[in-house]
């Protein structure tokens, strides 16, 4: 609804049923099954205001509620958004944003016990349901872009989430819970309440000519938040993200479709060194007089080296009849570079342990083919 020259108002309203279920175990964990069904009403309505040639401001209100709970949650957001070209000093743009977030379906990563599993985690949907109360985030962030010149822009960018109400596997109970549950398990008998913090920026000039195309940009991220069950319930840091990333891309035109490119990206920071089953599932009891010497209740001190990588390669682009046709010949890692993944433990017979590195892929070939139509 157009409300005047600078005014509008969206409102939308929708119902939404879930279904869901979950049956997960391991040689810790023992074999726990969960069936579900929910519903969720939700209404929300958007405002934009026009306070200038230059200024805007969105406003909004979502109300969600799940039929025979009693409960409503509202999540107000707002934004302030500022663009304007700046005579001699190109174009800049603005925005500030912040409000209240919710999860009604919460994503779960189970951690595998295999030390060596390819595949680290297995990753579960769950619709929540009484007594589980959906994550809260309170969320601030800003972003500036300015476009001193017509072929260079240059983007800076900083956030900051309150998160007082997270869920999380508590993998204590999951270990200790009974081989064989006479009946489907409840969620939260497993799941448990945490809270934390995330905060971060980032800085990113970019290049956008006829010999050359690229960018340049830095982030910074920082998050902790506390572990059902581990860490005497202290905030720590969180394993999967990476404090300082620096990235660089490039792309050289060759003419007739063809191009050089290359990318490369340097990340520094990152703890957690061991595997993460490690952390979950092992106790005192597991590693006895090891577990002081490699203190796996402190991750925050277990840093790893900086992980280098640099991948270059060839595009050819060709269009027939309406078809594209994009293909790409590299290699990855050029630099042939053994960059540590994390640690791996192995246990000897005179009941000590000692640690070993487990490496990502080296030098490798790449091929890859896309097609459009």
């Amino acid at each position: 609804m157009a409300l005047g020259p600078r005014w509008g108002l969206v409102w939308s309203g929708g119902l939404t049923h879930q279904r869901s279920r979950v049956r997960i175990g391991n040689a810790f964990a023992p074999q726990l099954q969960h069936r579900a069904h929910t519903s969720r009403l939700t209404t929300a309505a958007e405002m934009t205001i026009g306070l200038g040639a230059h200024l805007q401001l969105d406003g909004g209100l979502r109300l969600t509620s799940r039929p025979g709970q009693g409960t409503v949650f509202a999540e107000p957001r707002g934004a302030l958004r500022y663009d304007r070209s700046i005579g001699g000093l190109g174009t800049v743009g603005l925005s500030v944003r912040g409000g209240l977030y919710r999860q009604f379906t919460t994503q779960f990563d189970l951690i595998r016990d295999g030390a060596t599993a390819v595949v680290p985690t297995t990753r579960m949907w769950l619709p929540l349901t009484d007594p589980l109360t959906p994550p809260r985030t309170y969320h601030l962030a800003a972003d500036l872009t300015w476009a001193p010149a017509p072929r260079w822009q240059i983007d800076m960018e900083g956030y900051r989430k309150w998160q007082p109400h997270l869920l999380a596997i508590d993998y204590p109970a999951l270990r200790d819970a009974p081989a064989a549950p006479a009946a489907p398990t409840d969620p939260s008998r497993f799941i448990a309440p945490t809270h934390g913090f995330a905060r971060g920026g980032g800085l990113e000039v970019a290049y956008e000519g006829t010999p050359l195309t690229g960018s340049l940009r830095y982030a910074y991220s920082r998050a902790e938040r506390t572990f059902p069950g581990r860490f005497g319930g202290r905030q720590v840091l969180v394993p999967w993200t990476d404090p300082h990333r620096l990235a660089l891309t490039a792309e050289v035109p060759l003419g007739a479709g063809l191009a050089l490119e290359a990318t490369g990206e340097g990340v520094w920071g990152r703890r957690w060194g061991y595997r993460r089953a490690y952390y979950a599932y092992l106790t005192p009891d597991d590693l006895g007089a090891a577990w002081d010497e490699r203190q796996l209740d402190r991750p925050e001190t277990h840093r790893l080296p900086p992980r280098y990588t640099l991948d270059a390669g060839v595009r050819i682009s060709r269009s027939w009849a309406g078809v594209g046709v994009e293909g790409r010949i590299g290699v990855a890692n050029v630099l042939g570079r053994r960059n540590v993944a994390d640690w791996g433990l192995e246990p000897h017979p005179d009941g000590s342990v000692s640690r070993w590195p487990r490496s990502l892929p080296g030098r490798r070939a790449t091929v890859s083919v896309r097609i459009r139509y």
